[in-house]
């Protein structure tokens, strides 16, 4: 019993001077980590180890720490010391034959992440549009353009990763998501799930170049339609076809027209009530035509006003606005010249007379004054004085006007 106290009081010693050293036992929780595991989802397709894997931390939104590692031969990853927050999220990420490949992670998980990359085609026949659903309400100047969300749902079926190609001689030879749009079409915003590439324009329409890994993407875009008048035709192509396409309408906006439309039950998405129409089955390369009647119209003072102040309209406005300013001035000059002459006094014309050859002759002595000192044949001390004189008879006169004479 003795024996076993003392062993007690010997492990507890041990135990108080391990901490008091600052020497971690065995058993303490060890750092965070995230496992993982890179695999193919391609039937026979092989994993190279050697793999550059990447780690980026975000708090909330905001990229704030990545870190880097490699594979080993058999895919497995492994990243240590992982700094832990609850507000912070973890994503591994890998290039595989050009494309990128994600996975949320977790530290300390049970199981290892799996991280699936696929073998790359450029064969366009395995993508295939589920849907594309076109919505149309009015735009914000309500009357003249149409706003368009439309929701372009896009399927892989195969274990390839459909890799865009670029053919140097003609579109025909380019492999990548098209997605057709209306002439005249503005402001347009375009959000995918799908990694990478770009949004270009292509004939009619815009293309997506991002690769397409197995599943089912969506690809979301907004823009608006301007339009002139009550109507509207809108023709998209279906490049890959279409299982299903789908038109929602505002119920006030207007109709759809179409000879391979079908109406639907209407539908209420938030507080809106919209007419549905429905084509299924296109085949790839088809168009439809889209056509939109009864679109709201302004009221004619607007539309008048809209149209006086449009360029075309100004450019004849203007003139025909000055021709008129100039008649009326000419119809004034005409009757001015129509007026009778006023009476005028004798004796005030007289007077008049009378001052005036003095007037006259302070005047032509000034002038000639001015014409002798430009010439050089006055000096200028004699041209000003001379000029000082000649100023203040002008001035005299001037002034015995001013009081009545």
């Amino acid at each position: 019993m003795k024996t076993r106290l003392h062993r007690l009081i010997l492990v507890l010693a041990l135990v108080a001077g391990i901490t008091a050293l600052g020497i971690a036992p065995a058993w303490a929780q060890s750092p965070p980590v995230i496992e993982g595991q890179v695999t193919s989802g391609t039937p026979g397709g092989e994993v190279p180890g050697g793999l550059e894997v990447s780690l980026t931390i975000f708090e909330g939104d905001t990229p704030v720490q990545q870190l880097n590692t490699a594979t080993d031969v058999t895919g497995a990853f492994t990243f240590v010391d992982i700094p832990i927050g609850s507000e912070l999220r973890y994503l591994v990420s890998v290039e595989y034959q050009g494309v990128l490949y994600q996975a949320e992670a977790v530290p300390d998980q049970a199981e290892p992440l799996a991280l699936v990359v696929y073998e790359s085609t450029a064969e366009q026949k395995i993508l295939t549009v589920l849907d594309d659903t076109i919505m149309l309400t009015p735009g914000e100047s309500e009357f003249d353009e149409l706003l368009v969300r439309e929701v372009v749902r896009v399927q892989n079926s195969e274990r390839l990763t459909f890799v865009p190609s670029f053919g140097q001689e003609s579109i025909t030879e380019m492999a990548f998501l098209r997605i057709s749009l209306p002439i005249g079409y503005q402001d347009l915003t375009v959000r995918s799930d799908l990694l990478g590439g770009q949004v270009i324009p292509v004939d009619r329409g815009v293309g997506i170049t991002a690769p397409i890994p197995p599943g089912i993407h969506a690809v979301v875009l907004t823009y608006t339609l301007p339009y002139e008048g009550t109507d509207l035709v809108f023709e998209p192509l279906f490049p890959f076809g279409a299982q299903l396409v789908r038109v929602l309408l505002r119920d006030d906006v207007g109709s759809v027209l179409g000879s391979d439309l079908e109406e639907m039950e209407p539908v209420t998405v938030g507080e809106n009530n919209f007419k549905v129409y429905e084509v299924p089955d296109i085949p790839p390369g088809q168009r439809i035509t889209l056509g939109f009647t009864d679109l709201p119209q302004a009221p004619w003072t607007q539309r008048a006003w809209d149209t006086i102040k449009s360029e075309w309209e100004l450019s004849l406005v203007i003139p025909g606005l000055t021709a008129v300013f100039l008649l009326a001035l000419l119809v004034y000059a005409w009757r001015l010249r129509l007026r009778k002459p006023e009476a005028i006094d004798p004796d005030s014309l007289v007077q008049n007379l009378r001052d005036q050859p003095s007037q006259l002759r302070a005047l032509e002595t000034l002038a000639r004054l001015d014409e002798g000192f430009d010439q050089g044949t006055i000096s200028e001390r004699e041209y000003r004085a001379q000029r000082e004189d000649l100023k203040r008879t002008l001035l005299r006169h001037a002034l015995g006007d001013a009081r009545g004479g």
